[in-house]
C-alpha cells in the first residue's frame, strides 16, 4: 500500500490526483424541474433525483448524490488500513468513467501537482500525510470553484526541486546557445533574391 511520502513543500514527491467537480455557479439557479434545461446527461439525472427527494439542486448536494450512486453502485467501497484506518477506495478507471459523466473540469486527472498549484484547499485535502492510493474523499471538498470529489493517485516520478532543477538547467542552457548562434551569425540582404520569395 503506498502512502504519500511528507516532506518539505518544495522537496516533496509531487502527488496525482483525480477529481469531479460540480461547480457552485451552474447550480445556484435550479429551483425547480424548470432550471434543469441548462443540464444534461447523467448531471440532468442527478440533479432531477435531488429534486424529485424534495432537496435543494447546488453543488454540495450534486457532489453528495454521486458519491451516494458511486457507493451504490458498488464502484466505491470501504477499505481498513492494517493499522485501522478507514477510507474509501475506487479503481482509476471507475473513477475516470464517473468523471467523464460528471465533472464541469476538463480534466479529470493531474499529474505531478506541485503544492499551490491548485486552490488552498484542494491543496489541503492532497497533501495530507495519511493519503492512502486509491483513497477518494468521503464527502465533498469545497473550494472557492465549487465541489469536488476528489482520488488520490499516488505520486510522480520526480521530486520538486528536481523539475525546477531541469527547467532552470534547460532554460540557461537554451540562453547560453542563443547568444552564442545570434553573436556568431549575420545576415546579409541581397536584393537580387527578394524577388524569389514568394
Amino acid at each position: 500500500m503506498l502512502r504519500f511520502e511528507a516532506r518539505s513543500p518544495r522537496r516533496c514527491i509531487p502527488p496525482n490526483v483525480g477529481h469531479i467537480l460540480f461547480k457552485t455557479d451552474t447550480f445556484k439557479d435550479i429551483k425547480d424541474a424548470t432550471g434543469l434545461s441548462k443540464l444534461s446527461g447523467k448531471t440532468k439525472e442527478l440533479a432531477q433525483g435531488l429534486l424529485d427527494k424534495g432537496q435543494t439542486v447546488n453543488s454540495e448536494n450534486m457532489a453528495k448524490a454521486l458519491i451516494d450512486l458511486m457507493i451504490a453502485e458498488g464502484k466505491m467501497i470501504t477499505k481498513t488500513t492494517e493499522d485501522g484506518k478507514t477510507y474509501y477506495y475506487m479503481d482509476k478507471a471507475d473513477f475516470e468513467e464517473y468523471g467523464k459523466a460528471y465533472t464541469e473540469d476538463s480534466n479529470v486527472f493531474y499529474e505531478d501537482v506541485a503544492r499551490g498549484d491548485m486552490v488552498a484547499e484542494f491543496d489541503a485535502w492532497l497533501y495530507d500525510v495519511n493519503r492512502i492510493e486509491g483513497e477518494v474523499s468521503a464527502s465533498a471538498v469545497k473550494t472557492t470553484y465549487g465541489h469536488h470529489i476528489m482520488i488520490y493517485n499516488g505520486h510522480g516520478e520526480d521530486i520538486n526541486w528536481k523539475m525546477d532543477a531541469k527547467s532552470a538547467i534547460a532554460s540557461k542552457d537554451y540562453e547560453a546557445w542563443y547568444k552564442a548562434a545570434s553573436s556568431s551569425t549575420t545576415i546579409d540582404i541581397n536584393a537580387n533574391y527578394w524577388a524569389k520569395i514568394n
